[in-house]
C-alpha cells in the first residue's frame, strides 16, 4: 500500500491529469487522493520542467 503510492500502476492518465490540475491551483480528484504522493511529485516535476512531460518523466527517472 505504502510503495503504491510511489509507483502508479495503473491509470496513469489520472495521475497526469490530477497532477495538472495541482499546478492549475485545484484540487485532486477522489483517484489521486488515495495515492497522492505520485501526483504531488509529477506536479513538482512539472512544474520545474516547464510542463514539460517527457523531461519531468527523465527527472523522476534519474531520481529513483
Amino acid at each position: 500500500s505504502i510503495i503504491a503510492g510511489i509507483f502508479p500502476y495503473q491509470d496513469a492518465f489520472g495521475y497526469l491529469d490530477d497532477s495538472q490540475r495541482l499546478l492549475q491551483g485545484d484540487p485532486i480528484s477522489a483517484f489521486s487522493s488515495r495515492r497522492p504522493i505520485f501526483a504531488a511529485t509529477l506536479a513538482g516535476l512539472l512544474h520545474l520542467t516547464g510542463n514539460h512531460l517527457p523531461s519531468a518523466l527523465l527527472l523522476f527517472t534519474a531520481l529513483e
